[in-house]
C-alpha cells in the first residue's frame, strides 16, 4: 500500500506523518486522522492510498514503481516487468547419493559401471562438482542401468 497525495506536479507519495490541509482549506488533520476517513473524504484532503499491481506469473518487476495518473485523474502504480529467470535445477549431493546407494545394497554395482566407463567415472568424482542434478540423464541411466529407482536415489534433499 502507497500513500499518495495529489499536488501541482501530480502524485507523491507522502512520508511520516504530516498534517495535511483540505483542498478547500476549511480542515486541516494528520495524515493519520485522515487515513481514518472514508476514500470520498480522504480524497477531500488530496489524499489515496494505492497498491501496486500484482506481479503476473512468470515475470519479475523489472522498473521502480511509476506513480501514474488514469483516466479519471486517478493515481495507480504502474511498474515494467520481464521474464523471470528459469528456477534453479534440483540438485542432489554425491555423498547423499553414495549413501542411498549404500542403503539400497546397490554400490557395488554403481562403482562396477562407475569404472567401466572412464568418462562416467571422471564425471563422478569431479572434485569441483560435489552435486549432480537430480534430471541428469546420465546419472538417471546409470541407476536404471543398476536396478536402482532414480526417484529415489536421485531425489532433492530435504529443503530443496
Amino acid at each position: 500500500m502507497v500513500i499518495v497525495i495529489k499536488t501541482l506536479d501530480g502524485f507523491e507519495p507522502i512520508v511520516g506523518n504530516p498534517t495535511l490541509t483540505s483542498i478547500d482549506g476549511e480542515q486541516r488533520a494528520p495524515l493519520r486522522a485522515v487515513l481514518t476517513l472514508s476514500k470520498a473524504d480522504q480524497a477531500g484532503f488530496g489524499v489515496y492510498q494505492i497498491e501496486a499491481p500484482a506481479t503476473p506469473e512468470g515475470k519479475i518487476v523489472a522498473s521502480l514503481d511509476r506513480i501514474v495518473t488514469d483516466r479519471d485523474d486517478l493515481p495507480r502504480i504502474e511498474r515494467d516487468y520481464e521474464d523471470a529467470p528459469p528456477p534453479p535445477r534440483p540438485a542432489v549431493r554425491k555423498s547423499v547419493v553414495q549413501g542411498r546407494l549404500i542403503e539400497t545394497d546397490k554400490i557395488d554395482a554403481a562403482y562396477a559401471a562407475l569404472t567401466s566407463n572412464p568418462a562416467s567415472f571422471a564425471r563422478w568424482f569431479a572434485p569441483d562438482r560435489p552435486e549432480v542434478y537430480c534430471d541428469d540423464p546420465d546419472a538417471i541411466g546409470l541407476v536404471r542401468a543398476i536396478g536402482a529407482d532414480p526417484a529415489v536415489i536421485l531425489a532433492p534433499e530435504d529443503g530443496q
